[in-house]
């Protein structure tokens, strides 16, 4: 009997808990996104040199179901194209049809994507690094947009 509570009670307590999807800059598997998707983003930015790179990445679901609606585009440079040491433009692109709108765009090495099973919108955090240095920020949905709510850099 003892056995069975414990196991019930970690069903429930790992049952609510968060999971994570990653997408790192560097990703071998990111192929080069439709043109509607860098337009977007040439448009959103005003770096003249992003013109120069290339773009790649794939699609995330933002949900825990995989619903379609919730698939957003991951997107950055190819080959650290308008990057700094350890810090790649990553955006996160809304398909509407054949256009594309930029949900949020951060510096990072990588970014996750938090599902809480308690919550429909994700979290998402940014991380970059180097050998003496660390920043990491969060973005969290506010019903209308995301918003950054941390930025810490050590």
């Amino acid at each position: 009997m003892k056995i069975i509570l414990t196991v019930l009670v970690l069903l429930v307590y790992f049952g609510s808990m968060a999971y994570a999807e990653k997408f790192f800059i560097e990703d071998p598997s990111l192929k080069p996104v439709p043109q509607n998707a860098v337009k977007t983003i040439l448009a959103n930015e005003k770096d003249p040199d992003l013109k120069k790179c290339e773009f790649i990445g794939k699609p995330m679901n933002l949900s825990k179901t995989g619903e379609e609606k919730s698939q957003v585009l991951i997107v950055t440079t190819d080959h650290g194209c308008g990057c700094g040491n350890g810090l790649c433009t990553i955006w996160l692109l809304q398909p509407k049809g054949d256009l594309y709108s930029v949900l949020l765009s951060d510096g990072g090495y990588s970014m996750t994507i938090v599902k809480q099973n308690n919550r429909k919108t994700p979290d998402i955090k940014f991380e970059a690094s180097t050998a003496g240095w660390l920043q990491e920020s969060l973005w969290k949905f506010d019903g209308k947009r995301y918003k950054r709510m941390k930025l810490e850099t050590r």
